[in-house]
């Protein structure tokens, strides 16, 4: 009987030690097999399975609608190959002088499969409707803007890489990829903020500009930019932005202001449970005049914006401001507001000229 028992309780303990072992060479299994595909799709451009991969995304590509375009713009970005992105963003083209060719090894930078991969993750995801990076309005002026140089990087090489097609006689995607520039510009302007309206004016005079290079050169004709006139009628009226990123400033300017003592001792929402009562404590009577002169300022200039002598009125509130009618802080905003008319205007106009000089027959 002694001898059963033993002999049972030593086949458990061999049992119990094999199911032990093999669940953990299954984990390693696992783990080594997950390592091994995000190595082989990394680092694999050119493999079936990654291209399999990609093709699960495709679908999402003619109706995008409801997603938002900032967590696909960042999945792009992430997967992009670095080496490959910034050997493009490298190339350098001679943009007051383009003669219709690439060197070899231009050639070779800007036809790499990682780097046409990025573009058309690009181009996919600025056909989304909505765009949302999540920006930390709270923290005032003090919040990052982590996705802007990305932003701005993608555009550069979307102008690269219409050029790359137009001298190939792509005119067709050259054009998808200056249409690309304005969906961009469209959606870092909803960031809100002063800063991101100024580059979505940048971005579309950027886009403009390389309309106006390939006509000019004649990689492609009025025919084939014609598929722009919707976003240049759209440009032509647009202001960036600039009226809702003014509206959040006027928010925002109050928060940095309070902040500002809090912030020079490294401040955080996450770590500071019992801020609120600290800040009440801290909005002294001076603190609360200088917020409210500052957002009697954004009031005046929201009051005008839409008005036909705005800049007239602009002028006169800045004016107004150096005056220190609306305390020390709004002397050095003031400046800001006729600056941000001022882009409006520009963009406007060269958006209207590119149309009319499309719709003239030749």
């Amino acid at each position: 009987m002694m001898e059963e028992q033993k002999r049972r309780w030593t086949l458990r303990r061999v049992l119990f030690f094999a199911l032990k072992y093999a669940g953990v060479a299954a984990l390693f299994f696992a783990l080594g097999t997950a390592f091994g595909m995000y190595a082989l799709l990394r680092n694999s451009p050119n493999l079936w399975l990654r291209n399999e991969v990609l093709a699960l995304f495709a679908e999402r590509q003619q109706d995008p609608g409801g997603q938002n375009a900032a967590l696909r713009y960042w999945q792009v970005w992430q997967w992009a190959d670095p080496e490959a992105v910034q050997a493009a963003d490298d190339v350098e083209l001679d943009l007051d002088n383009l003669s219709g060719e690439l060197s070899p090894s231009q050639r070779s930078v800007l036809e790499d499969t990682s780097f046409q991969e990025f573009i058309a993750g690009v181009i996919r995801v600025s056909r989304y409707t909505e765009c949302d990076f999540g920006f930390a309005y709270e923290e005032g002026f003090y919040a990052r803007s982590m996705h802007v140089g990305w932003m701005r990087k993608s555009v550069r090489l979307l102008g690269t890489d219409a050029y790359l097609k137009a001298i190939d006689g792509d005119s067709a995607d050259a054009v998808e990829r200056i249409v690309a520039m304005f969906a961009i510009a469209n959606h870092i302007s909803s960031d809100r903020q002063l800063i991101s309206s100024f580059i979505a004016g940048a971005i579309i005079e950027h886009a403009i500009g390389w309309a106006e290079r390939l006509l000019d050169s004649g990689l492609v004709t009025k025919a084939d930019l014609a598929s722009i006139e919707p976003e240049l009628r759209w440009a032509s009226t647009w202001d960036l932005g600039m009226r809702q990123a003014i509206r959040m400033e006027r928010s925002q300017t109050s928060i940095s202001i309070v902040l500002l003592p809090f912030k020079s001792n490294g401040f955080s929402w996450d770590t500071e449970p019992d801020l609120k009562l600290e800040l009440s404590l801290h909005l002294t009577g001076t603190l609360i005049e200088q917020t409210e002169s500052i957002q009697a300022m954004y009031d005046e200039v929201l009051a005008v914006w839409d008005q036909p002598d705005c800049a007239v009125n602009l002028q006169l509130i800045e004016m107004e401001a150096q005056s220190g009618v609306y305390g020390e802080t709004a002397i050095f905003l003031a400046p800001r507001f006729i600056r941000s008319f001022q882009v409006v205007e520009r963009v406007r106009d060269r958006a209207t000229k590119l149309a009319e000089r499309l719709a003239d027959a030749d």
